[in-house]
């Protein structure tokens, strides 16, 4: 008999951040294409202005991404906005793909299971954790922003094209906004 797919619990907490992780479809490097990784980018300032967060650290790896953001709202629903990040970027760039690239976007359809549609995420929704303290919050912005330095793909982190520490030092319009500002103040002078 056949496994459930893992599926992920989310807790609404007013208050709490969330540092979320998805991985691609079998860990495939999907974000190796930069047009993904605009599109993810662009797709999470959609989302930011639609359900009022702040995001204060990202990075998108080949195969994987990180997010913490802080839902500003004191009641929102943290699946809400994943589905307009994640579903929203899949959709856009299914979309695209077949368009410019048919033989590429053939390769992206699952063939192992009963649904045969385009697959750009992980089953299973991958990983929400809530943080509420100024050590693990401050701890995951480096967790996250390191991901690059760890798997030797650049020495610093600032030399990572798609992640948050590379664009506070060069922001560009299509990007979302960073809101260090909001980060716990005990953590800001630590930037």
């Amino acid at each position: 008999m056949e496994k459930p797919p893992f599926t992920n619990r989310h807790y609404n907490t007013s208050g709490h951040a969330h540092e979320l992780t998805y991985s691609c479809y079998r860990r495939s490097p999907y974000f190796n294409d930069p047009l993904a990784c605009r599109l993810f980018l662009d797709s999470v300032r959609r989302a930011q202005i639609k359900f009022n967060f702040h995001l204060w650290a990202y990075i998108i790896m080949p195969n994987h991404v990180h997010l913490l953001i802080w839902p500003c709202d004191q009641e929102y629903d943290i699946s809400k906005i994943l589905q307009a990040i994640n579903g929203a970027m899949s959709r856009r760039y299914s979309r695209l793909l077949r368009r410019i690239n048919p033989s590429l976007h053939s390769t992206f359809f699952e063939r192992d299971s009963k649904n045969h549609g385009f697959r750009f995420w992980q089953r299973g929704g991958g990983f929400d954790r809530n943080l509420f303290n100024d050590k693990a919050i401050y701890d995951s912005i480096r967790y996250i922003e390191n991901n690059p330095v760890r798997a030797k793909i650049v020495q610093t982190t600032e030399q990572y094209n798609w992640s948050s520490a590379w664009h506070v030092l060069n922001p560009e319009k299509f990007r979302p906004k960073i809101n260090r500002g909001s980060v716990p103040v005990r953590m800001v002078n630590r930037y």
